[in-house]
């Protein structure tokens, strides 16, 4: 199944590098990644490497940094196996998901992901006017994944949401 794994954040050096921002948690998943897509086109993986927290991306079809610049600021897709273990899943597929409190009431919907500085779920909180909280992704905030259900439950208490009004 094609799924997002990183999005293009800028460029690197003269060889035309693509600078990723991973949706992984592992650099393990582009061993077995030889093509990718960008804006549904296809490249040829010609190389990768971890740099600090991003991921550098050389494509055949890139040759320098004039073409890499031209390049778009959006996702980058790859066909990846659906194979995973019962605790493991794609970072991608959070969002879209429905945020629930720890009482089982309906509050939002996952709009994002972020790794910078930590792991942050991004949500939008209609009935408070909140479109974008920012909860880390750490047992202490993020109670349980339901994936047959397509939801996520999160502690939001009341202290944790003034933050953000």
């Amino acid at each position: 199944m094609r799924r997002v794994i990183a999005k293009v954040i800028g460029v690197h050096g003269i060889r035309g590098e693509l600078k990723l921002f991973p949706l992984a948690d592992s650099t393990e998943i582009w061993k077995d990644i030889h093509e990718v897509f960008i804006s549904q086109k296809k490249y040829t993986v010609e190389s990768y490497r971890a740099h600090k927290n991003t991921i550098l991306l050389k494509l055949q079809e890139i040759p320098d940094r004039n073409a890499a610049e031209m390049m778009p600021r959006v996702d980058i897709e790859a066909e990846l196996s659906d194979d995973l273990s019962e605790d493991e899943f794609y970072i991608a597929d959070l969002i879209g998901l429905k945020v629930f409190n720890q009482d089982m009431i309906e509050v939002g919907s996952v709009i994002d992901f972020s790794q910078e500085p930590q792991e942050l779920v991004l949500i939008n909180i209609p009935e408070r006017n909140l479109r974008e909280v920012l909860v880390p992704f750490v047992e202490e905030y993020i109670m349980n994944i339901n994936w047959q259900e397509h939801y996520i439950q999160i502690r939001l208490d009341e202290d944790f949401l003034s933050i953000f009004t």
